[in-house]
């Protein structure tokens, strides 16, 4: 392997290699290797085949956590709350020097959840921040929403493959509204239907820094897409939306292209496997096309029934 600032992506590995090349005294990032981790689903959710982080540990001074977290939570907790010449910088991140904390897939609950968001309250270099399958429902969410509303400068945030409900959606769509400083959220395969859905939407409608959304695999509804089209009609900032499989049927699509006729700056937009029919398909077309604005570049509708 190239020396110096070289970098290789790996793509394709199993955890078994993943775990080895992270735990070796020669480990592949230290040598400037930048591992590609597949999506989320494609990890198994068995905690004793989840790979471990590759955390470079060092000694630091303990700050005053829960002590019912287990040992990986607890040290995730401490790195994060400590100075930043501790923490492991991402040399391909989007925000140059900003370090990157991925906690997927460690089942952290809402103790452990309050224990992160509470250390990367303090820590406001962190830009990104990957919290996918980690059993969190609506008692992690209130914590979330504290994170949202104290971390200004976070930009990133994954929390797909949870169980937030609409108890949940109910807590962070205020916290969205009043958000100052996210870009991208990924909360898709989750629990959001109802009136949980119809209140995150309008956090949305608030939101004028959030530039990426995907709310797919959720059950949003003909409710959920109605709120959505709402907050399309005076949102000017969000340029991807994905919607995929939230059981959107016809009547849903024609609200939603509402805020499609007046939007002006939405350019990707998936609403792939919903029942829209071609009623709905047509709907929506007709939408963008009434609308000389429309900035769409992008519109699926794979997989409509």
């Amino acid at each position: 392997m190239a020396s110096g600032t070289a970098r290789r992506t790996i793509r394709s590995c199993s955890s078994q290699l993943l775990h080895a090349m992270w735990c070796s005294p020669t480990a592949a990032w230290r040598r400037g290797c930048r591992l590609y981790s597949p999506p989320a689903r494609h990890w198994s959710r068995s905690p004793a085949r989840r790979s471990r982080h590759p955390w470079p540990w060092r000694t630091i001074q303990e700050h005053p956590l829960p002590e019912v977290l287990p040992g990986p939570q607890r040290r995730a907790c401490l790195l994060l709350s400590a100075p930043r010449e501790h923490t492991r910088t991402e040399p391909a991140s989007p925000w140059p020097g900003a370090p990157d904390v991925d906690l997927s897939e460690n089942q952290l609950g809402a103790v452990g959840a309050q224990a992160i968001c509470a250390a990367l309250a303090v820590n406001p270099a962190i830009k990104k921040v990957q919290l996918a399958g980690n059993g969190l429902e609506e008692q992690a969410a209130q914590y979330l929403a504290e994170l949202l509303l104290a971390h200004t400068g976070l930009k990133s945030l994954d929390l797909s493959y949870n169980h937030l409900n609409d108890e949940a959606g109910e807590t962070l769509g205020p916290a969205l509204a009043e958000n100052t400083g996210l870009t991208e959220l990924n909360i898709s395969w989750n629990h959001l239907r109802g009136p949980g859905a119809i209140a995150f939407a309008r956090g949305l409608e608030a939101n004028i820094f959030l530039r990426v959304l995907d709310i797919s695999y959720n059950g949003f509804g003909d409710s959920g897409a109605s709120a959505v089209g709402e907050a399309l009609r005076t949102n000017n900032v969000l340029e991807e939306l994905n919607m995929s499989n939230n059981r959107i049927s016809m009547v849903g699509a024609l609200s939603l292209g509402l805020g499609l006729r007046v939007n002006q700056t939405l350019r990707i937009l998936v609403v792939s496997r919903n029942p829209l029919r071609s009623e709905g398909c047509l709907g929506i077309l007709k939408s963008v096309q009434d609308n000389p604005m429309s900035a769409l570049e992008l519109l699926d509708f794979s997989g409509f029934a």
